[in-house]
């Protein structure tokens, strides 16, 4: 499962953290953080390489057609929380 969220660092707390823990109990996970207000453009970066510029213009295609996206807001991520954590 590969999960990102966007959210803005006056909206992390203790319930986020709780929440990112019941969803993936007892598992590893990775997390890495980004300002994506101050980052160079990587696009032109991976577009450098035609088997990247490949996979790009793949996965912009995938999500074009809207495979497999879900989105929520921040309540929803809550209540999906909560389900998850009384089973």
């Amino acid at each position: 499962m590969n999960t990102v969220f966007q959210i803005n660092t006056s909206e992390l707390d203790e319930r986020f953290l709780a929440g990112i823990k019941t969803l993936f109990k007892s598992k590893t996970i990775e997390i890495s953080i980004r300002d994506i207000h101050d980052e160079m453009d990587e696009t032109e970066y991976l577009m450098s390489s035609a088997v990247n510029k490949q996979h790009l213009q793949s996965a912009i295609e995938y999500i074009e057609e809207g495979k497999d996206l879900v989105s929520f807001s921040f309540e929803e991520f809550e209540r999906l929380v909560n389900e998850k954590s009384r089973i």
